[in-house]
């Protein structure tokens, strides 16, 4: 169905009227698949502090 929606929003900048169960129900008659657009993961280790910055407060430092 991701493959409809941006093919729905497509022809409607065109001026083209149509719903959007018909144009996946269009595509799934004649083979025409979407391509997913693969999403960046970004996350950090926990527990590490990034480099280059100082714990200003001293909090979590045990004496």
């Amino acid at each position: 169905m991701i493959g409809a929606r941006r093919m729905h929003e497509e022809l409607g900048f065109e001026g083209e009227t149509a719903s959007r169960n018909r144009i996946a129900r269009l595509m799934a008659r004649h083979g025409i698949r979407g391509i997913p657009i693969a999403k960046s993961l970004r996350y950090k280790p926990s527990g590490l502090r990034p480099l280059g910055l100082r714990n200003h407060l001293e909090r979590g430092v045990a004496p």
